[in-house]
């Protein structure tokens, strides 16, 4: 089953700042469905072993992570460049703010947290 992590525990236990307020909600719950998948296809355990703390804490990431994601998707990701003379702007891609794609930035969001072991196929 989903956890659910409110916002007010995303801005003061996690101390985010990146995902605003009326977009916790999709974020979470995004995040959430990851974490569901993660533990339903892997191994996962939390580091110190407190549960409920670590796996708030990874879908408190997962958030900031998917937010930036959809930022970037959405055309109002990170400002890549930027000319003061005549005024040009241009924002970032996806590619550029996570190179190697939203699942490997994902589950690096969750490493100070959660210790996911992957099973192995035995064959290709």
């Amino acid at each position: 089953m989903a956890r659910t992590v409110a916002y007010q525990y995303y801005t003061d236990a996690y101390h985010g700042t990146v995902v605003a307020e009326d977009e916790w909600d999709h974020a979470a719950l995004l995040a959430s469905a990851h974490l569901d998948r993660l533990k339903a296809t892997a191994t996962v355990t939390p580091y110190g072993g407190d549960e409920e703390y670590a796996e708030s804490m990874a879908i408190c990431a997962m958030a900031e992570v998917i937010d930036t994601w959809n930022a970037t998707t959405t055309g109002s990701g990170g400002v890549a460049s930027e000319h003061i003379g005549s005024v040009t702007v241009s924002y970032a891609n996806p590619e550029q703010v996570m190179p190697k794609g939203l699942g490997p930035a994902l589950m690096a969001s969750v490493r100070p947290w959660l210790h996911v072991k992957v099973a192995t196929m035995p064959y290709a």
